[in-house]
């Protein structure tokens, strides 16, 4: 038991190094995101930092799963860790390229490569751990609404990334 604490802690945390990097260099709260004009059903920020945590810690936890289940990299479980890895890699280039460079849509771009990627890998995870394929679907859920919002931001505001956000 304790010899897979280890590496259960490690998959839990991984997704999480990238949110608080992020989050750090990235803050959500800033003139030129405050001025955007946004759809109605954005949540209030505080609600980020709640569902960012819990849907990392449930896809940090479904890889454990699937790795401990599929016979790590080595076993069945490679090509559905690959898709794993490269969803998290599109998940963590989104912070950087809305909040740090302002790219409307080019985060709207790494969504739409996002979303099937994860929708993928959670298909993928299912098959090898269907507990892992369930705890992916919130998240899926998630990226397409915040897919939604970040379209409607788009639609709001345009494309011109230099321009001042409009009130």
């Amino acid at each position: 038991m304790r010899s897979d604490l280890l590496p259960m802690i490690g998959a839990i945390a991984l997704p999480h190094l990238g949110g608080i990097v992020g989050a750090r260099f990235y803050p959500a709260t800033t003139p030129w995101y405050d001025g955007l004009k946004k759809s109605r059903l954005v949540p209030p920020n505080w609600v980020f930092p709640i569902a960012w945590t819990s849907l990392y810690t449930g896809m940090g936890y479904a890889s454990y799963l699937v790795w401990k289940s599929g016979g790590g990299l080595a076993g069945d479980a490679r090509i559905p860790l690959l898709l794993y890895g490269s969803q998290l890699l599109l998940n963590w280039a989104w912070t950087p390229i809305f909040f740090g460079a302002h790219n409307v849509k080019g985060s709207l771009i790494d969504m739409a490569l996002l979303v099937p990627t994860a929708a993928s890998c959670a298909l993928a995870f299912n098959k090898i751990n269907s507990t892992a394929g369930l705890i992916m679907a919130p998240y899926v859920v998630w990226l397409l609404f915040a897919s939604y919002l970040n379209l409607r931001i788009l639609q709001l505001n345009g494309d011109d990334k230099d321009a001042k956000a409009k009130k």
